[in-house]
């Protein structure tokens, strides 16, 4: 038996593998639903596993995600990151992306907010 998807309310984002929207059972995350016939059938597994990777490198820079239940599923449920009205911090960017130089597209996955259990702000790899 798979694990029904949580609810889901607006949208946040839309990219090539899928879009984002706010998880209406638990505000502090967003859910990502793939993109249909688009992705692989293992983009929930190989996103968190990604995830969980790069955490292992810089853990507060990296969102935590929830291991998928199927790997299969066609979504995946991280941490939200939220605005911030903190100027962002350039060269801590620069220091990132040299420490996150083995996941492929990282600089256009990076974001400049804070989340739920850490309200620092920081950039912060959403994928």
């Amino acid at each position: 038996m798979t694990t029904p998807r949580p609810s889901i309310g607006r949208e946040l984002g839309r990219g090539a593998e899928g879009v984002v929207y706010d998880n209406l059972e638990d505000p502090g995350t967003v859910v990502k639903v793939f993109h249909p016939g688009g992705t692989s059938p293992f983009q929930a597994r190989n996103e968190f596993q990604n995830l969980e990777k790069a955490r292992a490198i810089r853990p507060d820079n990296v969102v935590k995600a929830q291991a998928p239940a199927d790997p299969r599923q066609g979504w995946l449920v991280k941490e939200k990151v939220l605005p911030t009205d903190v100027l962002e911090d350039w060269a801590r960017s620069v220091q990132l992306l040299q420490d996150l130089q083995n996941f492929h597209d990282a600089r256009n996955n990076l974001l400049w907010g804070t989340t739920a259990n850490n309200p620092t702000p920081r950039w912060v790899l959403i994928e």
